[in-house]
């Protein structure tokens, strides 16, 4: 309540939310308040063919880096048959998803965090300090270009992994709307607190 009121008394705050939940709750203490779709929408199209292929491309590298025999197609129709689990590993976690998803055949589990490599962390702490300075320095520095073009080799992998499954079974919301503007079946969990 102590946010909403100190929110609400910035003249030139726009806040846009996504929900009606969140909307009701801020209508009437923030005069700029916007229901507006997940900005996750903003990927679409997204050229899951592409990303198949992308997917089925290096696959066959690392099972020739292996010495396996890898034969074309092979992983497209094991991929139409995997089913991928994007669980939540965080605070939200309801605790129940092991329920919910019991009697589900779940081939592969992750979370967004476990996506990220050693690199990608890296990359994620000398943005922020990147950002921090730029702040400083009123944005003189090209910062975000480099967030930009981050953000998208990260949705790009995010895609990738979801190329290869047929189905997903998630807790997170933009999980959902992945699996969604790619046309994968999926099941969606609730969170923690029925977001």
């Amino acid at each position: 309540r102590r946010s909403m009121e100190l929110l609400g008394s910035h003249k030139d705050l726009h806040l846009f939310v996504r929900d009606r939940v969140s909307y009701e709750k801020a209508r009437g203490r923030i005069a700029n308040l916007y229901l507006s779709p997940d900005m996750a929408h903003q990927l679409y199209p997204i050229d899951a063919g592409q990303a198949g292929q992308a997917y089925q491309a290096s696959h066959a590298s690392h099972a020739d880096q292996a010495g396996q025999t890898y034969q074309t197609g092979q992983a497209g129709r094991a991929g139409s048959q995997r089913v991928l689990g994007v669980l939540r590993t965080d605070g939200e976690a309801s605790g129940a998803e092991s329920s919910a998803i019991e009697g589900e055949r779940i081939d592969e589990t992750t979370d967004w965090p476990l996506l990220l490599s050693a690199g990608d962390r890296l990359a994620v702490r000398l943005l922020v300090a990147m950002s921090s300075l730029d702040r400083r320095l009123r944005n003189a520095l090209p910062v975000w270009p480099l967030w930009r073009r981050f953000a998208r080799r990260l949705t790009d992998k995010a895609i990738r992994k979801y190329a290869g499954s047929g189905r997903v079974v998630t807790s997170r919301l933009h999980g959902h709307i992945l699996a969604c503007l790619m046309k994968k079946p999926n099941v969606l969990l609730d969170n923690s607190y029925g977001k």
